[in-house]
């Protein structure tokens, strides 16, 4: 599988699903390598790991605008095509220093992993390893501030010349095809630590919870279709299993 065969067939798969695709795309302004000296607390470390490695220093240009493979605006969606280039040893330090809680659509820890066994190197020029690997973590990171999630596809691991591409697609996007390209997750469950609601009285405390997890859910994820709560979350002071659903919803009224 050729890699430009691949990148094309990925290219026009997507385009079938999402017809606003913007393909080597430079138009995003906020996607800009930043100053040096006002690298922010997350893309700082990463620079430091990646001078400390080989002692290159000038790999990264601030300012400069960095294009991307492919944008799907109407998603929010950027995908980058790694091939085996972009799994190398500084992309291996740049992704350790990731935080936590990073919002990338790609497994950390295995990109890590295929970094660590391919140990690709490109010394020309010298530093290009490191500054792939900061440019990329500058993709990532800057997407994930800015509403975007970066979705990386790893040449070879997938045949997107074969018939289920569509499918595959839309499993790595996470998008239902029946919901209007709708981003998922479309549902959430919510996990509640502590005691259950043995009665009613503790209703107040249970209903301001109710109110802060839902902003919350809502403000991360603003379309989701269903959010289910806990059996016994909430309790009645009533009886209302026998009830029509009319005098189900009086009686949540009257808590």
């Amino acid at each position: 599988m050729s890699a430009k065969d691949q990148r094309a067939a990925l290219i026009t798969t997507i385009r079938r699903i999402f017809p606003d695709v913007q393909v080597e795309c430079s138009d995003l302004s906020w996607l800009r390598v930043p100053e040096i000296g006002q690298l922010d607390g997350q893309l700082g470390p990463i620079f430091d790991a990646l001078k400390r490695h080989r002692g290159h220093k000038d790999f990264a240009t601030g300012g400069r605008r960095l294009a991307c493979d492919i944008v799907i605006p109407s998603r929010q969606v950027i995908v980058e095509y790694d091939e085996r280039q972009h799994f190398s040893v500084p992309r291996a330090i740049a992704l350790r220093h990731y935080p936590g809680n990073i919002a990338v659509g790609f497994d950390v820890a295995q990109w890590i992993a295929h970094c660590e066994a391919i140990a690709a190197v490109d010394n020309d020029p010298p530093y290009r390893d490191e500054q792939r690997a900061f440019y990329d973590s500058v993709r990532d990171v800057l997407a994930g501030k800015n509403g975007y999630r970066v979705v990386r596809l790893k040449h070879g691991a997938f045949d997107w010349e074969s018939a289920s591409a569509d499918r595959e697609i839309l499993r790595q996007f996470s998008v239902h095809p029946n919901a209007a390209n709708q981003s998922t997750p479309r549902f959430a469950t919510v996990c509640i630590k502590g005691q259950p609601a043995r009665q009613y009285r503790t209703h107040t405390r249970r209903l301001a919870l109710l109110t802060a997890i839902t902003r919350e859910i809502n403000e991360r994820w603003g379309n989701l279709d269903a959010v289910a709560f806990p059996g016994g979350f909430l309790r009645l002071n009533k009886t209302i299993g026998s009830l029509p659903y009319v005098e189900r919803v009086k009686a949540l009224g009257n808590l």
